[in-house]
């Protein structure tokens, strides 16, 4: 006599046997944490960033963008400098997400150039774990 159709063999469906017999659950995807702790370090090197472009933009005690004031070489660089980190808090985002590869690349990058020594050495740490990570993303 067969088996009946509503029954079924674990033995044979299970695609991780024990040795012992018994069934063993599947094991699921881990996480990423190459990209999250590059993602993270690219995050902090855009709030660096923007750190040092608002510092640009009210150096000493006056205010770059004052009402009198000229459109100082500290108010361009200030400017440049809080896009960058803009840029790289995006890609930090980004990168902790996995969304998209290209801007948490470009983010580390705009990390380095605008956040200072400390942004410098995140975003470059970033860059080599994101090289280590062998996570597939859309770009």
């Amino acid at each position: 006599m067969g088996n009946p159709s509503n029954t079924r063999d674990v033995g044979h469906d299970d695609p991780f046997p024990q040795g012992s017999g018994g069934l063993q659950r599947s094991p699921e995807p881990e996480r990423d944490t190459y990209m999250l702790l590059g993602g993270g370090m690219t995050l902090l090197a855009g709030i660096l960033a923007i750190i040092n472009g608002l510092t640009g933009l009210f150096t000493d005690s006056y205010l770059a963008l004052g009402p009198d004031s000229s459109f100082t070489r500290y108010t361009f660089c200030g400017i440049l400098v809080v896009i960058f980190g803009i840029i790289a808090v995006a890609g930090g985002i980004s990168g902790i997400k996995r969304k998209n590869f290209a801007l948490a690349v470009a983010g580390s990058v705009m990390g380095m150039i605008g956040g200072g020594l400390y942004g410098f050495c995140l975003g470059l740490g970033a860059l080599i774990i994101f090289g280590l990570s062998n996570q597939d993303l859309t770009s």
